[in-house]
């Protein structure tokens, strides 16, 4: 695709986003200047797995990834969420149960996972599914053990952003009122990641908790919704990307 209409399709997104123009709109926009780019979304909550009753407009559905002719996009578990609401069970379980909404979205044709490079070749227009990338937003749902993360991968889970809203076994958060490096198992996580093929996301990670991972990983890494604290920049509230 030109640079040009690249540019045109970034800033047609990111108006309608901000005046919440329909999504039909922006898919004629895209689908007009676009037609050789495949579209994907690295972190997303379609139909807010984590069970959220609010409504929330980002979070797409099947027919809007479809309006826009979506390639792929991530169905990202909260694991963090038990501790978040409060909710009985433990991290791992509640974060098995919301991917096993994924799977069953695969069952009924909507989607096709995204398991090994190879499977990338289904997203070429036509294309029968959309791309299913299955990820975890948090660490926590590790809850300290390795095995948890084979577990995972066994599962078809392919990404993992480590830190969200909390500190946790693997590191710190970029909101927490302290920073430090990776945590000796979160080292572990790493380098396991990359033994498996996983794609690492630093979202949320803390300075020098990022630096870390940067360090350790063999693997290109993917921020894929926050910007990164600077050691002597003031901590904010947030630090999610916004168009």
């Amino acid at each position: 695709m030109e640079r040009r209409k690249f540019l045109h399709c970034c800033t047609a997104a990111g108006l309608a986003t901000a005046v919440g123009a329909p999504v039909t709109a922006l898919a004629r926009e895209m689908k007009a200047d676009a037609s050789d780019l495949l579209i994907a979304d690295p972190h997303a909550h379609p139909y807010q797995l984590f069970g959220s009753r609010s409504f929330d407009r980002s979070t797409p559905t099947i027919e809007i990834m479809q309006q826009i002719d979506m390639a792929l996009c991530a169905f990202s578990a909260v694991g963090d969420i038990t501790y978040m609401r409060g909710r009985f069970g433990t991290p791992f379980a509640d974060t098995l149960g919301q991917l096993g909404q994924v799977k069953r979205l695969e069952e009924k044709g909507q989607i096709r996972l995204i398991l090994k490079t190879t499977d990338l070749s289904s997203l070429q227009v036509p294309r029968q599914a959309i791309g299913g990338l299955m990820a975890i937003e948090g660490g926590d749902a590790l809850e300290g053990q390795l095995k948890n993360l084979n577990a995972f991968h066994d599962y078809g889970v392919r990404l993992m952003t480590l830190l969200h809203e909390r500190d946790n076994e693997l590191g710190f958060n970029q909101r927490s009122s302290t920073d430090g490096p990776l945590t000796a198992f979160g080292v572990q996580v790493v380098e396991r990641m990359n033994q498996l093929g996983m794609v690492v996301d630093v979202a949320h990670a803390s300075p020098t908790t990022l630096k870390a991972i940067a360090a350790i990983s063999a693997l290109p890494l993917v921020d894929s919704h926050t910007s990164l604290v600077l050691p002597d920049e003031d901590r904010q509230p947030s630090r999610r990307l916004r168009t």
